[in-house]
């Protein structure tokens, strides 16, 4: 019974297709997360970009005021003279025009920039040390643990971090700075030498405007990665609906070949070059099934060898001419015969080569033994008279051929001919006219002997050949046709029957027969005038 396979094939299908679309998401979804991040990352990289920009500048500004021993301002009440310079000895000055002005060092004119900056939405700055001279300049406990790090390490450019500042998210950096000449103006009483580490610059700018940012990037990449994700479903689909189309249209494709392979009587085989059987497709009912059944071969014939299955001749044989496909390329044909409860059984096996690469041979082989009976039956009805059954003409001729080089001397010629056949079909039909031969036929067969050779060689003529006979005993034979023709009258009178024999014999070895074959016809037309009826 067949069994529906296409069930398995498209629950096949459909799980090639449901992995397929797992397959794609992830992808995109590990794309998605990839490309988020580096979004994240990007609007981080800017934010500190902009904070490094303006270390810079005020470092820049820094150093300016720093060559230049600090700044004289107008003191007023946003420029209070500075306590913690009171050991600079020229801290305030008079000056006639401009009144009185005390001195801004560096760190004083930073400190300032940073609070009104900041007082005004700006980035949050100041500077910042472990040893302060003002206590409002001390570090907090993430600015600590970076001086004590720059402190530590032989040179530093800057350090950055993402943390909680002022109770929301923000990005900080702090720059350490390094004593200077211009510096010991203020520092000299704290002990510092040229290259310490004095402080740093720290700064800080919240991450809220750059997350915004980033969120509108990323909504977008998301719809972006919506339309693609959708595009590759659509893909997905329509390859599955395809790859569906085509193993349908190759699952029909197989079942129509499978028919046709069930309906071919043929058999068909597939051989590496070695001579192993690869693949077989054997019908049950055909004789090569029965021999191989009656060998004890029931095990199946795949991945064994034809040495191991077949009679030793025919195995060479086979071997031979798989070896001369591979070779060649070309197409070979072979005859077997095999032997089955006493009946020989004919094979025609048809050999391809299959395939370059592995040098396989593909075979059909056809049981032709029906096909050869036919042509044996046809072959001898070429030879043989339709009516009577005797040999015809043709045969005779060869068979005389024959005889006249085989040296089976002597060798005798009956010829016999049917008194008044024409006058028989004429008067009483045709009908009559065969039995009428048909009865000669059968009185001439009783009269000859096993090895003797009649033929029917016209329409009332008959020709006997009998090898190894001399004129004795042919005389005999036709003794014995007259008293068979006689004997059957007096059974039966119905039919006007009547023979003219004449016989002749060679003489001596390497006579032609054709000669004896004449002298025959002319024995027999003597006697026909006075022989109408016997």
């Amino acid at each position: 019974m067949d069994v529906d396979k296409s069930g398995p094939k498209r629950l096949k299908l459909t799980k090639m297709g449901g992995l397929l679309i797992l397959g794609w998401t992830l992808f995109l979804a590990l794309l998605l997360t990839w490309n988020l991040v580096q979004i994240k990352k990007s609007v981080e990289k800017e934010a500190l970009t902009v904070l490094r920009m303006t270390v810079d500048r005020d470092l820049a500004f820094r150093a300016w005021a720093t060559k230049h021993g600090g700044v004289y301002v107008p003191v007023g009440p946003a420029a209070e003279p500075n306590p913690y310079l009171a050991h600079i000895k020229d801290r305030d000055v008079t000056t006639t025009e401009a009144g009185q002005l005390t001195l801004f060092n560096p760190a004083y004119i930073m400190r300032q920039i940073y609070a009104d900056d900041f007082a005004t939405g700006g980035i949050y700055g100041r500077l910042t040390s472990l040893q302060p001279l003002n206590p409002i300049n001390s570090p907090d406990a993430w600015e600590t643990a970076a001086l004590r790090m720059f402190a530590e390490q032989e040179k530093s450019e800057d350090y950055s971090e993402i943390t909680l500042f002022m109770g929301e998210p923000s990005i900080r950096l702090i720059r350490p700075f390094y004593v200077e000449e211009g510096c010991l103006k203020c520092h000299y009483e704290q002990g510092y030498q040229p290259g310490d580490v004095v402080g740093g610059i720290s700064t800080s700018r919240p991450l809220s405007p750059y997350l915004a940012v980033a969120r509108s990037r990323q909504i977008s990449l998301l719809g972006g990665y919506g339309v693609i994700w959708l595009v590759g479903l659509a893909g997905i689909g329509a390859f599955i609906r395809r790859v569906k189309l085509t193993t349908k249209g190759l699952e029909e494709n197989e079942i129509r070949q499978r028919a046709m392979v069930e309906a071919i009587p043929d058999m068909l085989f597939r051989y590496s070059s070695e001579g192993t059987y690869l693949d077989a497709e054997i019908k049950d009912y055909s004789h090569f099934r029965q021999l191989l059944e009656k060998r004890g071969e029931r095990g199946g014939i795949i991945g064994r060898r034809i040495t191991d299955i077949l009679p030793q001749e025919t195995a060479a044989r086979l071997l031979a001419a798989i070896e001369k496909v591979v070779n060649t390329g070309r197409m070979e044909v072979l005859e077997h015969q095999y032997t089955l409860d006493g009946q020989d059984h004919r094979f025609e096996e048809r050999l391809v080569l299959e395939s370059d690469g592995d040098k396989e041979v593909v075979s059909i082989v056809r049981d032709i033994t029906a096909q050869k009976e036919l042509e044996e039956k046809l072959r001898r009805l070429s030879f043989r008279d339709g009516l009577t059954g005797l040999y015809n003409r043709h045969y005779f001729q060869n068979e005389l051929a024959r005889l006249n080089k085989s040296g089976e001397y002597p060798i005798s010629v009956i010829y016999a001919d049917i008194n008044g056949l024409k006058q028989i079909n004429d008067n009483l039909g045709h009908s009559t006219g065969d039995l009428v031969l048909q009865a000669c036929a059968d009185i001439l067969k009783k009269s000859l002997r096993e090895q003797d050779i009649l033929a029917r060689v016209g329409g009332d003529e008959f020709v006997a050949l009998l090898p190894k006979t001399d004129k004795d005993e042919a005389d005999k034979i036709v003794a014995r046709i007259r008293h068979n023709v006689a004997d059957y009258l007096k059974k039966d009178d119905s039919l006007p029957l009547g023979l003219a024999v004449g016989a002749a014999a060679t003489k001596q070895a390497g006579e032609d027969l054709q000669d004896i074959y004449k002298r025959a016809d002319r024995e027999m037309y003597k006697r026909k005038p006075t022989e109408p009826r016997l």
